[in-house]
Parts: C-alpha cells; structure tokens; sequence
C-alpha cells in the first residue's frame, strides 16, 4: 500500500530542482478537496516512479514564495521539472493516466542546455 507522500520544505524543494534531477511536484492547500484526490493518485504511483522521479507536495500555505516562483496559483497544480527547468505543468485535478502520461514524458524528457 502506497505511504503519503512528502511534504517538501522550500529549501528542500530548491535543492532538488538545483540538483538537476527530475521532480514531480503537487501544490497543495489542505482545505481544498481536489488536492487529497490529487495526493491519493500521486501516491497511488509514485512507487512506480521511485528511484527516477522525486515526488512530493508543496504546502502552498506554507511556502506561498515557492509556489509564486513557479506561477503556480491554483490548488491543486502539479509542476514538473527536469534538469532545473519547469518543463510541464497541470492544473486542477486530472486522471492517474494523464499523470503517469506526463511522468513518461517527464522521463523521457532531456534536461534543457
């Protein structure tokens, strides 16, 4: 059975995106009822992703600063990022086939530069 998924600090989510790898991220508000439907299909594939995607949440209570970087102003949205770059983004609530769609792209993706 899959397990929450992280929430990620700002710093941490700074560090993963300097890292260059490949990162899925949901904005996330608490009281918005379209992000637990995206954080349960997240977490329904994100094993399926381990070792070759970081997957996590962004508290957008939290960390506004981070999420205003990214433009990202709607809960729920779902940012992806690879080399460093915000390659692909999604807002509102969508299918787990449409998320695992992007992650393929995601991976087959090459980092900008």
């Amino acid at each position: 059975m899959p397990g929450p998924l992280p929430v990620l600090s700002a710093a941490a989510i700074e560090r993963e995106i300097e890292r260059g790898g490949r990162l899925a991220l949901l904005v996330s508000k608490r009281s918005v009822a379209g992000c637990h439907v995206m954080a349960a299909t997240l977490e329904s594939v994100a094993a399926e992703y381990a070792g070759r995607v970081t997957v996590g949440i962004l508290d957008l209570q939290r960390d506004q600063a981070v999420a205003d970087r990214w433009l990202a102003r709607a809960a729920p949205s779902l940012l992806f990022f690879v080399g460093g770059a915000l390659v692909d983004r999604v807002d509102g609530v969508v299918s787990r086939g449409q998320v695992t769609r992007r992650l393929d792209l995601m991976l087959s993706a090459r980092p900008p530069g």
